[in-house]
């Protein structure tokens, strides 16, 4: 991504960027946290409208997380003309299923479920494995089951939340950097968080011992390669940048990609103003996605009274409550 790939005839091959992420640095005006609450829900609104210009009929995976309820709440705000129409998918009773009916309510948007049953892995996996061209592994297979829904009501778009949590601080970025001042300590705890399934153990175990041989120990080193590439020095940065190449991009990027066969992805949280913009918000603001859960309180209140799946409370309770 953000490359141009040059082959010459003598037969040489390099790559050239042309974009990367940054952030905040110590050069960068820092202003008081009302002004970042502000200006992002500002941005991110102009990013959501940017991406309606032909969208008449959107569909809208909900949650009971942040980012889809933050899109269906900006999609309200702004009075939206076309149709829209959230679905969710999973086992009757569970959070995401129970809370994102409660948000659709809250702002009068119709829902509709779709049940994830215990044979879903023997049904969809092998189609979805391909469709991802084997990127990622088949546990969120049951993606597949919204394809004939979507087909049927002929949604001409879908808008995902894809990237919000990475990008506004997720609490995952926090993993071994607390007091820690020893970067390849950083690198360890932040690649054990990620990296939880084909450790070097395991692939010894499936892989032709010559395959195994030369890509032992690989993940990791792509990852520390990362993490020292990074344009910040900030430990924070230098994880969430890490991450945003070396596990969204290859293992998170089903989100953005799995709804391409049935329709027109929307996915304003990767637009390159509101990117920018977040990631040159000072890394104190974003700790536990503070600031975020603060713009949906100010911004959009019918969305934060609904509770949050990782708290089991709405994200404008009380202290008391909490």
């Amino acid at each position: 991504p953000a490359c141009v790939a040059t082959f010459k005839k003598n037969g040489s091959f390099y790559l050239t960027r042309y974009w990367d992420y940054s952030f905040h640095s110590d050069d960068d005006p820092v202003y008081s946290e009302e002004y970042y609450i502000d200006k992002y829900e500002e941005i991110l609104t102009k990013a959501v409208r940017r991406q309606l210009d032909h969208a008449n009929r959107i569909c809208l995976p909900l949650s009971g997380g942040l980012d889809s309820r933050t899109l269906a709440g900006i999609l309200h705000n702004i009075g939206y003309s076309g149709e829209v129409q959230t679905f969710s998918y999973g086992h009757p009773h569970c959070y995401d299923v129970v809370y994102a009916r409660k948000i659709a309510q809250q702002i009068g948007f119709p829902h509709y479920y779709i049940p994830v049953n215990s044979s879903y892995l023997k049904e969809y996996a092998e189609k979805f494995v391909w469709l991802m061209e084997g990127s990622v592994n088949c546990l969120n297979s049951h993606m597949v089951a919204t394809y004939d829904f979507i087909r049927k009501n002929n949604f001409n778009s879908i808008m995902t939340g894809f990237l919000g949590d990475t990008l506004t601080g997720s609490g995952s970025f926090l993993k071994g950097i607390e007091r820690e001042t020893d970067d390849e300590v950083v690198v360890r705890t932040q690649y054990d968080l990620h990296a939880e399934i084909m450790r070097d153990k395991e692939l010894a175990y499936y892989m032709k011992h010559e395959i195994y041989e030369n890509v032992k120990d690989r993940t990791f080193q792509d990852k520390r390669a990362r993490y020292y590439n990074c344009p910040s020095r900030n430990r924070y940065f230098r994880t969430r940048y890490m991450h945003l190449y070396e596990s969204t991009k290859r293992y998170g990027g089903f989100n953005l990609y799995i709804f391409d066969f049935v329709s027109n992805v929307l996915s304003p949280f990767v637009d390159a103003e509101f990117v920018d913009f977040v990631l040159h918000v000072p890394a104190q603001l974003l700790l536990n996605q503070n600031l975020y859960k603060k713009i949906l309180r100010k911004h959009l209140p019918e969305v934060a009274s609904v509770p949050y799946t990782k708290t089991r409370l709405p994200l404008n309770a009380s202290w008391l409550r909490k």
